[in-house]
């Protein structure tokens, strides 16, 4: 060993080891809305929507190349036994071809249901209020972030999602962004000597994540995948409150000088966003779920601007 890491252990070519499909056709998805609005009374109103998306032929990599076998192996996780069937490779690291290709054995879909009240500005305020039902299904990896868990559709030689079967193992289930239930309340309220106030709230229940392991020893190499349906854990809900009060002053013709204060997360919750979700990553100093990032602290933000 010499620790410089300077022995490598699969090399990719992408003149030998990438391609993409003749064949290929375009991804495409289906989608329906139906929305249906009604005043109550006035300056009052109800909206009601429905979104269904369903999507196909999706572009990703496969390994069409390569001879992989099953291998069964036990993960051990909090005094529990986990039984996996992995796929090791059984052919040279450089027979493989990862091949962009319409991945027939992947899906996708999307339904969401919102219900609006709006209250149109009159007698000095406006205000919006909603509930939105969502239930996001798809193939994705493992890290607990909107931007890499969804990023599934990367096509790198390297690093593509598909490109290993083991992708796949455990993969379909709740996107990262999926919060079931949401709500939001917003209001506007023209005080008196021209202040301007306003206030939002939302809430949104936990977003779901999975639990990686790493597997050791297999033709390909290690190999970082989810040993449990991904949606088996939730983050926690989030709560956020914010405030803003502001006020023009007219300085000469249609020049403005607009002063503001901004409230955020007022009740200073510290939520996580992310955490450390690889079981096998887990020592004394790193335990399982530990906190990486947390909801910014309550923020008091002051403003100045110049309309001319």
């Amino acid at each position: 060993m010499t620790r410089a890491y300077d022995i490598p252990f699969s090399v990719v070519d992408n003149r030998i080891n990438f391609s993409v499909n003749s064949d290929l056709q375009n991804q495409y998805t289906d989608q329906l809305f139906v929305g249906l609005e009604r005043e109550l009374f006035a300056n009052m109103g109800v909206n009601l929507s429905f979104v269904w998306k369903e999507e196909s032929n999706f572009i990703r990599l496969q390994d069409v190349r390569g001879s992989y076998a099953e291998r069964a192996i036990v993960d051990t996780f909090e005094g529990r036994t986990f039984p996996l069937n992995v796929f090791n490779l059984t052919s040279s690291q450089a027979s493989r071809l990862f091949q962009v290709v319409n991945r027939e054995d992947f899906d996708q879909s999307f339904k969401s249901v919102v219900i609006e009240l709006n209250k149109r500005f009159s007698n000095s305020w406006q205000s919006q209020g909603s509930y939105t039902w969502q239930d996001s299904q798809a193939f994705g990896g493992g890290a607990v972030t909107g931007s890499t868990q969804q990023d599934f559709s990367g096509l790198s030689s390297t690093g593509g999602f598909g490109r290993d079967p083991n992708d796949s193992i455990n993969a379909f289930g709740p996107t990262a962004t999926n919060s079931t239930h949401a709500v939001k309340l917003s209001t506007t309220y023209r005080a008196p000597m021209d202040f301007n106030l306003g206030m939002r709230y939302s809430y949104e229940s936990g977003r779901p994540y999975g639990r990686l392991i790493i597997v050791r020893g297999l033709g390909q190499g290690n190999v970082t995948m989810l040993a449990e349906q991904r949606g088996s854990y939730a983050l926690p809900a989030v709560n956020d409150f914010q405030i803003r009060v502001d006020k023009d002053f007219v300085v000469a013709g249609s020049q403005r000088l607009r002063l503001s204060v901004d409230f955020f997360n007022i009740f200073n919750s510290d939520t996580t966003l992310t955490l450390r979700n690889n079981s096998s990553q887990v020592t004394p100093t790193t335990p399982w779920a530990q906190t990486l990032s947390i909801v910014r602290p309550r923020t008091v933000q002051f403003g100045v601007r110049y309309q001319f």
